[in-house]
């Protein structure tokens, strides 16, 4: 069964988007979630995701990890995390450095695009402005 009441999943010109609804309820809706977004990237012939997160509150740590863990497998080149706030963007962003996951977090959408369509702008610490 798809995770359609999770979130909506759509194919833009260079990645494809993923539009959060409501919190992962657990590991069995992760794993649906996650494999709609594989067919989708794979169907559409692309290696990176936007992750609409804004509005949605935090999941569980076991959701949580198996996220993580799918990102630094999947094979995506590319995931962008749009964020409600500046402290969720630093922990994000500090959280995929130390996995070396291909994730960044951002405030706004025109900076995960920016990110998401420049892959040789695509250095570590590039969207980590310092204090």
């Amino acid at each position: 069964m798809p995770a359609q009441d999770v979130a909506n999943i759509e194919i833009a010109a260079a990645f494809v988007r993923v539009k959060m609804l409501r919190r992962i309820a657990d590991i069995e809706e992760a794993d649906r979630l996650q494999s709609d977004i594989e067919r989708a990237t794979r169907t559409a012939g692309l290696t990176a995701v936007m992750f609409d997160y804004r509005g949605v509150v935090g999941h569980d740590e076991s959701v949580r990890s198996a996220m993580w863990e799918w990102a630094a497998v999947c094979g995506l080149q590319a995931l962008a995390l749009l964020v409600d706030g500046e402290l969720s963007r630093v922990r994000m962003n500090m959280t995929a450095l130390s996995k070396r996951v291909p994730i960044r977090a951002f405030l706004t959408e025109d900076d995960a695009m920016a990110w998401l369509t420049d892959p040789a702008g695509r250095r570590p610490t590039r969207e980590i402005k310092p204090p």
